[in-house]
């Protein structure tokens, strides 16, 4: 595409007009609970009708249904699901209780009656079968507005300490909108509504915003009025940008952003070079010099870095991120190659363990041209290069000085990793509470990491006094979010009774889910609890295979472990040589049990 081709096509850009097809609809579906008999609402009532008449007001076909039974409610999805055509823009919203068990969702009608945890399915209405139904319509849009997060009315009933809800990803062409945070509780509010809708129902009517940006705005205002208790989260999972009220109006200010669009979808080095003819100083420029300098357009590195970031940070499957991460620094991308050599140094993601050869070999790589971007005040390249530098590189000075400035600039990582070097004394004098005002900022930021080691803070008493329920909350919080460590934090404080008396099921469902996530401590634990039956049933075999799985992520503990079952025929066949072997491995990479049993067995190492 030539540069007066593209000049044209921008300014072809900003007359479109966005509108929806002649033939499609907006249809709305709004519920209000909040005369339940045990724990009654204020402020329901009022959001569902003032929601009502705002989408009314942009062209929605609202139904509007308050304190309704489990039967109304059903039906009323059910007649909804039926109304959606194959073009039209569908929207459920539904303030009340809300309440997760065993990892789902659900509705809280009014008449429930709910006496045990295993009740609530027959009396709840589960917000799958809301998306299904809307899913089924074959639509291209649909949107799940859940102010639905209160707290669990039946919560000293239950064995389960769950609080809000869990965050599920919906199907393509939806996004589905919380009140709060994964794991969180949401204010019900002191006025007429509810602190989420109350802001909800202040930006649903500002044109030229995408539905993305309005919920943007809505998080950072009802973040600010909570003083960081409350943030609203969204999953999702649309296709394209999305109007609720009217086309977007182009100033001056967008044609950057629309220039650089084109510019990544052509990936062209002259359009590139355009691009920063006009914008030397662009919020793109330090990505546009740094592909220039590769001789490359916008390559696909960065939307591998994007997946794989989206991997490790938000949905935290942290072993298909690591191999996302692979991929993306073979393709060329700086920020990848600097990520993918801490993963190597730590190797608790690589599923072989550590490689220093390999650590150094990408931080080598990476450095020269990370030290350009982030000096051109690139964010995510500032927060790459300190994690770098405190890991590989092994400089906490210089990483100070990185991490803080990406932290300053937003970045929820560097928020993270700025906390813990002030909680271990790094490249700074030690400082819980400098740790802890950091963690909390990655924690309102949305990092799990920072919620979880807001949650060992709160547990040791580090610049706090020690609180079980503060940091039970945050442990609660972070594995929710689906971070792994947070998950074995939970189950060894459930183990050890941190909150209250031992529950060893409950300490096993989340060691067990840790497990699932690739945490190789929670594979050690499991394979002690059915090695020796001290909280589950005695089951040799499934030791071993936990054992296993553990060694197979590089786990030295683990090895030394299933080295013993076979030594012993414990749970798998005996084979002596085989333990040996994997005794000597593992006492190799410093583990103390294993040389221990070499010692006795008189086999030298």
């Amino acid at each position: 595409m030539t540069l007066s081709r593209a000049l044209s096509a921008l300014l072809f850009l900003s007359l479109v007009l966005f509108t929806q097809s002649a033939f499609a609809a907006r249809q709305a579906l709004v519920v209000g609970n909040g005369h339940y008999a045990d724990a009654p609402l204020r402020n329901p009532v009022n959001d569902a009708g003032d929601l009502a008449r705002a989408l009314e007001q942009l062209d929605f076909n609202v139904t509007l249904l308050t304190n309704i039974n489990r039967s109304e409610l059903r039906r009323a999805i059910r007649t909804f699901g039926k109304q959606l055509g194959p073009q039209d823009t569908g929207l459920f919203y539904f303030a009340g209780h809300g309440m997760q068990v065993e990892g789902e969702n659900f509705l809280v009608p009014i008449g429930a009656d709910i006496s045990a945890e295993d009740e609530i399915p027959d009396e709840g209405v589960s917000v799958n079968s809301v998306i299904r139904k809307m899913n089924a319509a074959g639509n291209h849009t649909n949107i799940v507005i859940l102010d639905a997060c209160r707290n669990n009315p039946f919560h000293s009933e239950f064995r389960s300490t769950n609080r809000g809800l869990r965050r599920i990803d919906g199907p393509v062409g939806s996004l589905i909108a919380y009140s709060t945070a994964p794991g969180s509780v949401a204010a019900d509010g002191s006025g007429r509504n509810g602190l989420y809708t109350q802001y909800l129902l202040k930006h649903l009517h500002t044109s030229g915003l995408t539905l993305q940006q309005i919920f943007t705005r809505v998080r950072n205002d009802v973040r600010a009025a909570s003083g960081g208790r409350q943030i609203p989260w969204e999953s999702s999972a649309l296709t394209g940008d999305v109007y609720l009220a009217g086309k977007p109006n182009y100033q001056l200010q967008d044609a950057e952003q629309l220039l650089w669009q084109l510019v990544s979808e052509q990936r062209e080095p002259a359009l590139m070079k355009s691009y920063l003819d006009r914008y030397p100083n662009g919020q793109f420029a330090a990505e546009a010099r740094a592909a220039l300098q590769r001789g490359l357009g916008v390559d696909r590195g960065q939307e591998l870095l994007n997946r794989a970031e989206y991997l490790f940070d938000e949905s935290y499957e942290r072993m298909e991120a690591f191999r996302v991460y692979q991929q993306a620094a073979q393709a060329g991308n700086v920020i990848a190659m600097a990520r993918l050599s801490n993963l190597w140094d730590g190797g608790t993601y690589s599923g072989r363990g550590s490689d220093q050869e390999l650590a150094e070999y990408w931080a080598d790589k990476a450095y020269p041209e990370l030290v350009t971007l982030a000096n051109a005040d690139h964010t995510r390249a500032q927060y790459a290069l300190g994690s770098l530098l405190a890991g590989v590189l092994d400089d906490d000075d210089q990483a100070v000085i990185w991490l803080r400035r990406s932290a300053e600039r937003g970045n929820a990582g560097a928020m993270t990793d700025l906390g813990f070097a002030y909680d271990r004394g790094n490249g700074v004098e030690e400082d819980k509470q400098q740790a802890l005002h950091w963690y909390r900022k990655g924690a309102e930021a949305g990092s799990a990491i920072s919620m979880a080691n807001l949650g060992v803070m709160y547990e040791q008493g580090m610049g706090v006094e020690v609180d079980p329920k503060q940091s039970m909350r945050w442990y609660r919080q972070a594995a929710e979010m689906g971070l792994e460590r947070a998950m074995f934090n939970l189950g060894n404080a459930y183990s050890s009774g941190l909150e209250g008396e031992p529950d060893q099921e409950r300490a096993m469902h989340w060691y067990r889910r840790a497990a699932e996530k690739g945490s190789s401590n929670a594979m050690r634990n499991l394979g002690v609890a059915y090695e020796t039956g001290e909280k589950v049933p005695k089951d040799l075999s499934a030791a071993a295979e936990w054992y296993r799985r553990g060694m197979e992520l590089g786990d030295a503990t683990c090895k030394a472990y299933y080295a013993e079952m076979l030594e012993r025929g414990k749970g798998v066949d005996k084979d002596y040589r085989r333990a040996v072997v994997l005794y000597k491995e593992a006492a190799a990479d410093g583990n103390s049990y294993a040389s221990k049993a070499l010692k006795r067995l008189g086999v030298q190492l």
